[in-house]
C-alpha cells in the first residue's frame, strides 16, 4: 500500500512539473503589456496651443494601450499594439499590427502596419514612462504626428562597433489619413549607441497628394499649384547624453514639400 502511495504521490509530481513546463512556455510564447498616462492641461491664453485652451482639458493627453506579442518560434512573432487616446473621444485604433522574422546576425525585418522611423523616440511615442518628457515637443514630433504609423515592411540591421553599437533601419511603405496620401515613402536611418552617449541621423521621403476636397480646391483654383504626387522630404538629426545623474537631450527635424504645402 505505502509502495502504491508513493508511486501515485511521485506520478502526481511529474505531471506537476509537465504542466509547469507547459505553463512556462506558454507564458514565453504568449504576453500581454499595458500603459496608460492620464492628465490634465490648461493655459492663460484663450486662444488654444497645441489643443489646450483657457478651460482644463483631461483628454488631450490621456491614453491607454495594451500590445500583444506571440512568439511563433524563436525566429518568429506577431506584434499588435491597440491605442485609445482621450483626445479621440477614446475610440480604439491599431497602431502596430505586424510579423517580425529574426533573420540572425543582427538583421530583422516586420510587415505588416509598422512604426515610421522618424525621431529618436518613434517607438516609444505613446509609452510615457518610457520618454524624458511630460509630453513630447509639439513643435517637433506634431509634424508627423498623422503618419506615425505605416503599412509597409521594415529592415533593421545591427552591429557592434568595439564596445558600442550600430543600428541601421529601412522602411518601405504608405500611410494616409483624411488630408494626405503619402505613397512610396522610402525611410533610412542610422543610430550610434555608445555607454553614455548616442547619436541618430535619419532621412525619408515620399510622394504626397492631397486628398482632403476643400484643401485641394483651394490649392489648386487659389494658389494654381497641383496637389497629385508631390516631392516631400523629412530629416531628422538628434543627440542624447546620458551618464545617469544628468539628462541631455537634443533633436532637429525639417519637413519639405513641393507645392503649397507648408514646410516646417
Amino acid at each position: 500500500s505505502l509502495n502504491t502511495q508513493a508511486a501515485t504521490v511521485d506520478q502526481l509530481n511529474r505531471q506537476v512539473q509537465k504542466l509547469n513546463q507547459r505553463l512556462a512556455a506558454q507564458d514565453q510564447r504568449f504576453r500581454v503589456n499595458g500603459f496608460a498616462s492620464f492628465g490634465f492641461a490648461i493655459s492663460d491664453e484663450e486662444m488654444a496651443y497645441n489643443g489646450v485652451g483657457d478651460e482644463i482639458s483631461f483628454n488631450r493627453f490621456s491614453k491607454a494601450g495594451v500590445q500583444m506579442t506571440f512568439n511563433m518560434d524563436p525566429k518568429n512573432s506577431v506584434v499588435m499594439q491597440l491605442v485609445s487616446r482621450g483626445e479621440n473621444n477614446w475610440a480604439t485604433n491599431a497602431e502596430w499590427a505586424y510579423f517580425k522574422h529574426e533573420f540572425g546576425g543582427g538583421l530583422s525585418g516586420k510587415i505588416g502596419r509598422i512604426r515610421l522611423p522618424a525621431y529618436q523616440l518613434s517607438e516609444f511615442l505613446d509609452v510615457g514612462y518610457a520618454t524624458p518628457y511630460a509630453q513630447v515637443p509639439a513643435e517637433t514630433y506634431d509634424s508627423l504626428d498623422p503618419f506615425a504609423n505605416m503599412e509597409g515592411v521594415d529592415l533593421s540591421y545591427t552591429m557592434d562597433v568595439g564596445d558600442n553599437i550600430a543600428t541601421f533601419q529601412f522602411v518601405y511603405g504608405r500611410a494616409k489619413d483624411d488630408e494626405f496620401d503619402l505613397k512610396d515613402i522610402l525611410g533610412l536611418s542610422g543610430v550610434f549607441q555608445a555607454d553614455t552617449w548616442s547619436a541618430r541621423l535619419g532621412y525619408a521621403g515620399a510622394s504626397v497628394s492631397i486628398v482632403e476636397p476643400s484643401a485641394k480646391s483651394v490649392v489648386e483654383n487659389f494658389y494654381g499649384s497641383p496637389t497629385e504626387d508631390l516631392d516631400g522630404t523629412f530629416l531628422s538629426i538628434g543627440a542624447t547624453y546620458d551618464p545617469g545623474d544628468l539628462y541631455f537631450t537634443t533633436e532637429f527635424t525639417q519637413l519639405e514639400a513641393d507645392g503649397e504645402i507648408v514646410d516646417a
